[in-house]
């Protein structure tokens, strides 16, 4: 009997004997697709009741926006184990379904899981050896950047020390200082001079070098090298340009250092008129209520209550006025942001800060009609027609 098993006979014995015995359970698992439920789910798989378990399967590719499905096979140590850890996925808001007793889906569905996606855009594929031990899948996990998307997982534990993984990962450039790094296109050298441009001219180079490096010696070292290379005299100027890209983010900060002041010195004259507006207002109510307001000071208003009626006017009249400015300009942002496919954070502190500037306004130029009313005589002003 020896002598017929090969390698990927045995291979199948032994994870026939794994499910059989029910020493690994097969799971369906529901994930909300988005960033980081990945990493979330893993977290769970070490947190289960028993102690922490090892995976033996995960098959992942991304195929839906809103839900992705995911198999898993862990080691169990106990029958009938399988159920209880699939109710815990569900308390923990992953719907999971049971697979360990399904024969269609350890003989054909286990590998079903793939194939092209229209959803994998940005999409690299790459091959990862991984130590069969505990925490390893989680180390590689944290190692990712946030902006990083797994659209691709691929992992059967084969007995051996080391497992292998295919793994594919989604990793726009985005925008840069050159432009939209995902529109471009690299080609060799000699094939760009030959087959496109026709010509060995070289009108741009790109040097890179280590994070926190100073980048005076390397420009000087750059300029010396090029005016050697095009065998300038001492003499003779630069017919080339160097630019660091320092400089272009200090040139960007000071254009924004001015476009800042610019939108600051608009919101400044906004409030001002604004307040003049406010200001008038008042300032017609009061002469339109001087009768109202004489009759109150007969009767025993006191100044500072006459005073404080008119501010709480102007404070509300202003305030109200914020308030439908914050709700129009938060229902633009939004829809501005889908329309142009940006992300909009509400932060609700700024807009916090928005509605007390608005109320300010309102103290400091409803103060002086206020003021007005709480000083006039009660004799002139119910004279006042």
């Amino acid at each position: 009997c020896g002598a017929n098993m090969n390698f990927d006979r045995l291979r199948f014995v032994a994870e026939r004997a794994e499910v059989g015995e029910e020493r690994e359970a097969l799971f369906a698992v529901t994930i909300p697709e988005e960033r980081g439920s990945f990493r979330r789910f893993c977290e769970l798989i070490g947190e289960l009741p028993g102690g922490p378990r090892s995976v033996t399967e995960f098959n992942y590719r991304i195929n839906d926006n809103a839900m992705a499905h995911v198999f898993v096979g862990l080691t169990t140590s106990a029958r009938g184990e399988s159920g209880r850890i699939a109710a815990n996925f569900s308390r923990h808001g992953f719907k999971a379904l049971d697979l360990t007793h399904d024969e269609l889906a350890k003989e054909h569905i286990r590998h079903m899981v793939g194939g092209h996606s229209a959803l994998s855009k940005d999409e690299r594929l790459l091959r990862f050896v991984f130590p069969e031990r505990p925490g390893a899948l989680m180390k590689f996990l944290s190692s990712m950047r946030p902006g990083w998307n797994i659209s691709l997982f691929h992992y059967r534990n084969q007995g051996a020390d080391y497992g292998r993984i295919l793994v594919g990962i989604q990793v726009p450039k985005g925008q840069g200082g050159l432009g939209d790094q995902d529109d471009g296109v690299i080609v060799p050298l000699l094939t760009l001079q030959r087959r496109v441009t026709g010509s060995r001219k070289v009108s741009a180079l790109i040097v890179s070098m280590a994070e926190g490096s100073d980048s005076a010696p390397l420009k000087a070292s750059l300029g010396q090298l090029l005016r050697e290379r095009r065998k300038l005299a001492a003499t003779d100027d630069d017919n080339f340009n160097i630019f660091d890209t320092q400089q272009l983010a200090d040139t960007l900060s000071s254009t924004m250092g001015v476009l800042t002041s610019l939108l600051g010195a608009v919101a400044a004259v906004s409030l001002l008129v604004g307040g003049i507006g406010i200001m008038n207002i008042m300032l017609v109510s009061v002469t339109e209520r001087t009768r109202e307001i004489g009759l109150r000071l007969a009767v025993g208003a006191l100044e500072g209550e006459v005073l404080l009626q008119f501010l709480i006017e102007a404070v509300v009249l202003s305030a109200l006025g914020g308030l439908v400015g914050m709700v129009v300009a938060t229902a633009a942002s939004y829809f501005l942001a889908g329309l142009m496919g940006v992300p909009y954070a509400f932060d609700p502190s700024i807009n916090l800060l928005a509605l007390l500037f608005s109320a300010g306004i309102g103290v400091l130029f409803g103060y002086f009609p206020a003021r007005r009313a709480a000083r006039m005589n009660p004799i002139e002003a119910l004279r006042h027609e």
